[in-house]
């Protein structure tokens, strides 16, 4: 979050996984104005609420983040939004911005076939790190997506994903558990680095 207060502006560009519960800032001070926000996101969907009492215009710039692969359905706002998508390799994000007044929202309905992201894994004070790293990501093609990951050997490790049809993903050098865990075993001594390749299918 970054809030330039000589511009009157605040920018926002969360990166959540879509297991994540709603949660509300509350008294966000820029320039004159105090505002508040609740933001929900899931999975195929981003929506935010913001209260303000305007003294002054103001600009709030928001860039949620989805998977590598989303493409934006609709999007209805209150007032009007200027739109636009910035997509990398790793995720892509929806950026709009607006001028909030009173009550202001804005709903985005997203087809994300594919999101991946790391558990939270925080080793204990005085440990050795042991967590699983996300060292790259790189596209491989239109279907086809690259994930250079580094873990302690003799470890095995879970990476968490959902798929909007998980019967049409497949993953090289790992194992799928189910519909929201991927196993990868890392083999040898020291920290190991293993790429492990998703493949969406249109079947």
């Amino acid at each position: 979050m970054e809030v330039d207060a000589p511009h009157r502006k605040l920018r926002l560009a969360p990166h959540l996984p879509p297991d994540w519960p709603p949660f509300r800032i509350s008294n966000l001070v820029v320039g004159k104005d105090t505002l508040s926000l609740r933001i929900q996101q899931t999975f195929d969907r981003f929506h935010l609420q913001v209260l303000r009492r305007p003294r002054e215009p103001m600009l709030l710039e928001i860039q949620p983040a989805f998977g590598p692969f989303a493409t934006l359905d609709t999007a209805q706002s209150t007032p009007g939004l200027d739109f636009e998508m910035y997509r990398s390799a790793v995720d892509t994000h929806f950026g709009f911005r607006i001028d909030p007044r009173g009550i202001s929202t804005v709903e985005l309905a997203v087809r994300d076939p594919l999101r991946f992201w790391l558990p939270d894994e925080k080793p204990r004070a005085g440990d050795a790190p042991k967590q699983l790293k996300l060292c790259s990501v790189k596209r491989l093609s239109r279907k086809k997506l690259q994930l250079l990951l580094e873990a302690p050997g003799g470890s095995q490790k879970i990476l968490h994903y959902r798929a909007l049809h998980p019967e049409r993903v497949a993953v090289q050098n790992a194992e799928i558990l189910d519909e929201h865990n991927i196993r990868i075993p890392f083999e040898g001594n020291g920290f190991i680095r293993k790429k492990i390749v998703f493949t969406l299918s249109n079947e």
